[in-house]
């Protein structure tokens, strides 16, 4: 009858909860009563050691930024950083670019971000650097390409991924960053103002003493 096998099965049921309650209680070593308490404590040292954790991985970014920073190239009156860091994370890629661009400013810092057999790429070019004509999403496209990968961004800031390849740290040396970008201002024509006293039009050729 219907009621027999709803019987059943509420036992059925019974029996699942009981067995699970009897394993909770084995692996947390305590009383079926406890399971509750013991769990939000769990919870807590859980979070408590992510925090940690977290504050681990601070401190070995903030290490691994000064080594980056002590490895800038000035050139053209900028600092030139450019890196390999491995299973860093692209939102904490992206804390430790600036972290180096604010560290060398004025400068242009390239980082690039090895996970498995994926490469997150990022460039930050200071205000100064973008004046010179040193643009980020410039530099992300080439390094991407030569990964084979695609890439781009703004003048200031670039985000770009790739397969990793089979040797990414010689990838990144045959990258190198150009001497020089802007292109030198010709000097201004003599204003017609500083031809005054002269006697004669800015314009109008000197005339040429006769022979007679």
């Amino acid at each position: 009858s219907y009621l027999g096998v709803g019987l059943f099965y509420l036992i059925f049921l019974c029996n699942v909860k009981e067995n699970r309650l009897a394993s909770l209680t084995q692996n947390l070593a305590c009383k079926p009563e406890e399971v509750s308490e013991r769990i939000v404590a769990l919870q807590a040292k859980n979070k408590d050691l992510e925090k940690k954790l977290r504050s681990h991985e601070q401190k070995g970014q903030a290490n691994l930024a000064d080594e980056l920073i002590e490895q800038a190239v000035e050139s053209d009156g900028i600092h030139f950083v450019k890196g390999i860091v491995h299973d860093v994370a692209p939102n904490d890629l992206r804390g430790l670019a600036v972290q180096v661009n604010k560290g060398t400013s004025p400068s242009v810092t390239l980082l690039v971000s090895i996970a498995g057999d994926k490469a997150t790429m990022i460039c930050i070019s200071s205000d100064e650097a973008v004046d010179k004509g040193h643009k980020a999403g410039d530099f992300l496209r080439e390094l991407a390409t030569l990964f084979g990968g695609k890439g781009g961004g703004k003048p200031d800031f670039a985000m770009g991924g790739a397969p990793t390849g089979d040797d990414p740290e010689k990838t990144l040396a045959d990258f190198v960053f150009p001497r020089k970008v802007r292109e030198p201002q010709a000097s201004p024509a003599p204003h017609p103002r500083s031809l005054r006293g002269t006697g004669r039009h800015p314009h109008q050729a000197r005339a040429r003493p006769g022979n007679g």
